[in-house]
């Protein structure tokens, strides 16, 4: 944020005070200043901010007491409701447009405090210029980069698109020292679809990671390609919303369009005052009302996705297939402010067709954002229209509920550390791309994996998991109340129990640490669509779904409520 003046300091100050008598009246208060006083309220918060200008030990930075005091203050209402100032807002706007100039890069922040680039956006500026994964990143149009943090890289790579920007960087295995490269910055549009495939059968699956500005026109781009693919004759389609967090409500009301007839209902609004409330119908004659439909969620799908989710579902539409998702039923409005931020506020909860609120949580007020469960997470049954019994459940709950199949959390200091990473950037060196045709079967070998367990040993990696953080938050426990010496000869056994055993771990969890490695191998060959497609042969929730659309009988059952 620029530095505020004095004036537009205050003003925005008490302006963003507006909120606050909300908060207030909701609470009894012995004090004289009544919680309506707002013309008290705003005197005061100028006085004190004034002083504290005027008269504190040190030199206060005001835009940092600024953004903290507002931060602090949206707090008390929920997680949602979030102040943005001027460079925020534009990395916000860029998350909801899937816009932005820039290069097409993924960095990564790797050892010694050197930003690298981690991956690429095929097709993309960098990925045209000859940049590679692994590439250290050490001057930018002339500036030194060559210790530094990712944001700092982030902000001089992006810049308006047609500029020309100059990198050098340092290539492992490249025999030189350094590498420059000269090309144009261009537009990067992020594309909401990660993945688009005709599986076996005719059955398509189509990912969708994020509802921005273009997800429903790309969702139909897919979906012409894979009926061409099929013949014109697909059986059967997987919409997979697992770990989409959400974004733009009319995306997800434009999906749910493809596939439900004109002027239904698909979510209604209902806020404070009347003019926050509102009801959201399908506008479009539909693509498809008979194609079998099953949607994909977990724990990670949120807001708009649990809209699609929900309305199809509550229209017997889809069977939904996966893990509860994340009961996020809040909608929140932007608000522009004088200092070119952004006010993120909500504004209403959303209730889908059958009248459920999928909210978990609801925030009360007083006396800070204390999380309660609300009464429909307890399990409020509602109807389908075809008269199926469904719950708001905090939650859309899945029709076919399966286990996770994720990597275990214990992997993740592995599996994400520098030395995962460069094992892959060596392999590289000394192995050819696999042919196209043979990446749902690619492994790297028992050699490669030797190898790979062997540097991690080597080097001394020792696994991080939840536990050894519990332990030490117990031992200094047992130390403060001064009953560590007490039971220190068995508390240091137990320690020796969980202490991780890398060999031993590495063994137990090589099929996923084996995946995990194929994955980062052929995303450098074959960009993120090489990781999926291998994935896919071993994702046992999206071979659910497809084993389903092959089993009709099972699918209409199920939206029957058999």
């Amino acid at each position: 944020m620029k530095q505020l003046s004095n004036s537009l300091l205050t003003l925005l100050l008490l302006g963003s005070l507006a909120w606050t008598p909300m908060r207030l009246s909701a609470q009894e208060t012995s004090t004289s200043r009544s919680a309506n006083d707002f013309t008290t309220t705003m005197a005061v918060m100028g006085s004190v901010l004034s002083n504290v200008r005027n008269f504190f030990v040190d030199t206060v930075d005001l835009t940092t007491l600024y953004d903290g005091a507002l931060t602090y203050m949206l707090q008390q209402l929920d997680p949602y409701t979030v102040y943005f100032n001027e460079e925020e807002t534009k990395a916000f706007e860029e998350s909801t447009t899937g816009l932005y100039g820039g290069i097409g890069a993924i960095l990564r922040q790797h050892q010694d405090s050197v930003v690298i680039i981690g991956s690429l956006m095929q097709g993309k500026a960098a990925d045209k210029a000859g940049l590679r994964p692994a590439d250290i990143i050490w001057r930018i149009n002339g500036k030194d980069f060559s210790h530094t943090k990712v944001v700092d890289v982030r902000n001089e790579l992006r810049g308006e698109p047609g500029t020309p920007i100059t990198l050098v960087v340092r290539r492992p295995g490249y025999a030189q020292d350094s590498l420059t490269v000269t090309f144009d910055r261009e537009r990067i549009d992020l594309n909401p679809i990660s993945y688009a495939e005709l599986l076996a059968d005719r059955v398509g699956f189509i990912s969708v990671n994020t509802f921005s500005t273009t997800t429903s026109q790309e969702f139909l781009k897919a979906y012409d390609r894979l009926q061409k693919e099929a013949g014109g004759k697909l059986n059967g389609l997987v919409i997979d919303l697992r770990d989409n967090g959400g974004g733009l409500m009319e995306q997800a009301i434009q999906l749910v369009n493809l596939f439900i007839p004109k002027g239904q209902p698909v979510v209604s609004l209902k806020g404070r005052y009347p003019q926050q409330s509102n009801s959201y119908k399908t506008t479009k004659d539909p693509l498809d009302t008979e194609l079998p439909l099953v949607v994909l969620i977990n724990e990670g799908s949120a807001s708009a996705s649990e809209i699609v989710a929900g309305a199809l579902q509550d229209y017997d539409r889809a069977v939904i297939v996966g893990r509860k998702s994340f009961g996020k039923g809040l909608v929140q409005g932007t608000l522009e402010l004088p200092d070119g931020g952004l006010l993120k506020l909500t504004t209403a909860r959303y209730y889908i067709p059958s009248g459920r609120s999928i909210q978990k949580l609801s925030y009360n007020h007083r006396g800070g954002a204390k999380q309660v469960n609300e009464t429909d997470s307890l399990g409020t049954p509602y109807t389908t229209t075809g008269g199926r019994t469904v719950y708001a459940a905090g939650g859309i709950m899945p029709d076919i509920v399966c286990p996770s199949d994720s990597i275990p959390s214990l992997l993740g200091t592995l599996l994400f550390d520098a030395i995962t990473y460069d094992f892959v950037t060596d392999y590289l060196l000394t192995h050819k791309a696999p042919e196209r045709s043979t990446l749902r079967s690619f492994d790297l070998g028992d050699e490669a994996y030797a190898a790979y367990q062997k540097k991690v040993i080597d080097s001394g990696f020792t696994f991080k998991s939840m536990a050894d953080e519990l332990v030490k938050k117990v031992e200094e426990a047992l130390k403060g109340e001064q009953r560590y010496d007490e039971v220190s000869g068995e508390f240091a056994a137990f320690q020796k129990c969980l202490k991780a055993d890398t060999p031993r771990l590495m063994k137990t969890y090589e099929s996923f640490i084996r995946d995990y490695l194929n994955m980062e191998i052929l995303s450098r060959y074959y960009y993120d669509e090489g990781r999926l497609e291998y994935y896919m042969t071993r994702d046992k929730v999206a071979q659910r779904a497809v084993s389903l659309l092959g089993d009709l009988t099972t699918y209409h059952q199920l939206l029957k409520g058999k």
